[in-house]
């Protein structure tokens, strides 16, 4: 989430410098975290660069700040209308809750979802029950017990994906030589399966795809015990 949030930062940065976002158009950034982690990445960069980075990030000492705008506000909603008043309109909000469940994700969702002005653009994955993956498919989404019809432009865009796709997974597996096995233990269970499957078929490893409170036993020759817990 982070690692996303610094990349979209970094793009809108961009923008905003070529004078492709209007210089009226606050960009505010509603995530502490980010904000303390843009913080420790510029002070190593500017402290000791050869130290922390590598030879060709390092030129970056030189460089624009892209997390330094003058468009951007680091803090809640609340602290910019404190500081600035009423939020203008256009605006862009960054959160980094890209489901749209909690903090101020979901104060946007519950204030603008139901704008046909405002546009979302939703950079993650969305999980089947959450308030993002409805304001996707659905006409109003639930939120706080009230129905918001959804009359904003909603939009999903995979390219900010921090994890490695099916192609990327299967090139990693090939890199290894004399596995026991391959424990798939993240992701969808469809998606997980579908990987499970594909290692076996290519490679002939025997993988392992847990379910909720299954255990494995290792050592360094084999799988030696799955449990599997079947309590309902």
């Amino acid at each position: 989430v982070l690692s996303k949030s610094q990349k979209i930062i970094a793009l809108l940065s961009d923008l905003a410098d070529q004078g492709k976002i209007p210089r009226r158009c606050p960009i505010i950034v509603s995530s502490p975290t980010v904000a303390k982690l843009n913080q420790v990445h510029q002070r190593y960069l500017q402290q000791d660069a050869d130290a922390y980075y590598c030879p060709e990030f390092a030129r970056r000492k030189n460089w624009r700040n892209p997390f330094d705008c003058p468009q951007f506000f680091y803090g809640s909603f609340a602290s910019y209308e404190k500081k600035f008043g009423s939020i203008p309109r256009p605006a862009i909000f960054l959160v980094s809750s890209g489901m749209m469940d909690f903090a101020a994700a979901l104060e946007m969702a519950q204030d603008y979802l139901g704008d046909p002005a405002s546009e979302f653009f939703v950079v993650g994955w969305q999980s089947p029950d959450s308030t993002g993956e409805a304001a996707m498919n659905l006409d109003e989404v639930v939120i706080k017990g009230n129905a918001i019809p959804v009359k904003a432009t909603v939009r999903k865009f995979g390219q900010f994906s921090s994890h490695a796709d099916l192609d990327m997974l299967l090139l990693n597996v090939s890199h290894y030589r004399g596995l026991k096995g391959v424990i798939v233990h993240h992701g969808e269970a469809v998606s997980a399966m579908n990987l499970a499957r594909e290692i076996q078929n290519e490679f002939g490893y025997p993988v392992f795809v847990p379910a909720f409170l299954d255990s494995l036993l290792l050592d360094r020759r084999s799988f030696l015990k799955v449990e599997h817990d079947l309590s309902p």
